[in-house]
Order: C-alpha cells, then structure tokens, then sequence
C-alpha cells in the first residue's frame, strides 16, 4: 500500500550513485547490525534505507537534498507494526498497522522541517553558519512527533571501531522542560561529514545506554528503476 496523493507516479530508469555503511549497534547487552543505504536519484531527490540485521526492523525514507523527509515506512515485526508517512504540505499523514491495529493519524509540522533520520539529516546543518536548529522528528513505536534542538560542538579526536579520527560532535535534545531528561551525541567526521558514532546521555533511569559506530562502508553506481512522488 502506497499513500503518495498523487494521481500521476513517474517511474525512471536512472544511474543512482550509493552508499552503504554498515554500523554496530550496542543497547544495553544487545548487539545489532545495521545497513544504511543512500541513494542519491535525482539532485533533489534522496532514498535512505536503513536495515536492522538481527531484528526485522526496515526504514525507508524518501527527502530533498536538504534531508527535509517527504515520506517513509517503517516495519516492525515484533511489535506488528507497518507504518507509512507522508508529508502534504504542513501536515504528515500516517496510516498503516501499528501494534495489529489499523491507524490513521495527521502531525502538524508547525512550520519546522521534517527530519527523520539524523546521522543522514544533520549534514546540511554541520554545512551552515548556523550553531542551533530546532526541527521535528516521529518517534514510530509511540507515535508521536517531538521537537527536537541540534546545537555544534567542538571537533574533537575520537575512537571508531579501533580507528583514531577528528569529528564534529553534534548534540541532539528534546525543547523546553524535557531537555532536562539529556541528550545523544553524533559525532561526523570532519573531512566529508560522513555519520561514524552515536551515544545516548539520557538521564532516564531503566535507559540503557546506546551507541552506534560506523564498522564499514562502500560506494557504488548502479541502474535502477524508481518511484518519485
């Protein structure tokens, strides 16, 4: 099932050039795999996926070239939830199953810009003069959107998966009050703003802690079909 309102879908045959990452994710005692694709279409069109290796957990994402989303799906086969989000002006429409049940629900944007999978989303703003963005995320597993605050850190010299290598910390928390319960870190590297590692510092008791870090990735140039709205 699709949710794209328009009447007209173009399907193209182009050379889309991508890349793949692959990162551990340690949460808790757990250890997961995790892929990342991106796939640059059209110059103002690109797909993000994103596969759990060790759980049946997919996103897939559609943006501009700014990262600002325009429509994803998110599948959970553990908590029976297949999701899909689509951006219709100032309103995000989501419909689907979550948790065996059939939903439908609108978020209003409130004029902030959409964005949805932050290792990809934050490289236009590590580009920017900008120290501070506020912008709005979807949390999928409790359907909600929250208003999210990124603010510049400094570059720093960090470890990745046993390699040493300079990076800009990003750190990402919630607005207002909840800004208190702490923040997670993304650190980019500072040669081509390529996401390599996440942390969580919440302040929630019964919060495992989380990270992410980038183990490997690859480019490649391949033909294939797509599906634009």
């Amino acid at each position: 099932m699709r949710i794209y309102a328009m009447l007209l879908v173009l399907l193209i045959s182009s050379a889309s050039h991508a890349e793949i990452m692959c990162y551990r994710l340690e949460q808790g005692d757990e250890i997961s795999m995790l892929e990342w694709h991106e796939n640059q279409i059209t110059a103002n069109n690109i797909e993000i996926k994103s596969i759990n290796k060790t759980s049946d957990i997919t996103h897939n994402l559609m943006c501009d070239s700014t990262y600002d989303c325009r429509s994803w799906t998110y599948h959970n086969a553990e908590l029976n939830i297949n999701l899909e989000f689509e951006k219709q002006q100032n309103r995000i429409i989501c419909q689907g199953i979550f948790e065996g049940n059939t939903v439908y629900k609108e978020f209003d944007t409130v004029g902030y810009k959409w964005l949805q999978f932050h290792g990809f989303a934050l490289e236009s703003f590590l580009k920017s003069s900008e120290d501070e963005i506020e912008f709005i995320s979807i949390l999928p597993d409790k359907m909600k959107l929250y208003k999210l605050r990124a603010r510049k850190q400094q570059t720093e010299t960090i470890d990745v998966d046993g390699q040493t290598m300079r990076a800009i910390c990003v750190n990402v928390s919630l607005t207002g009050f909840m800004s208190r319960l702490g923040h997670v870190s993304y650190w980019f590297r500072d040669t081509d703003h390529r996401f390599v590692k996440f942390e969580t510092q919440v302040k929630v008791p019964g919060y495992p802690k989380s990270t992410y870090q980038l183990i490997h990735s690859e480019l490649s140039t391949e033909r294939t079909a797509h599906i634009l709205p």
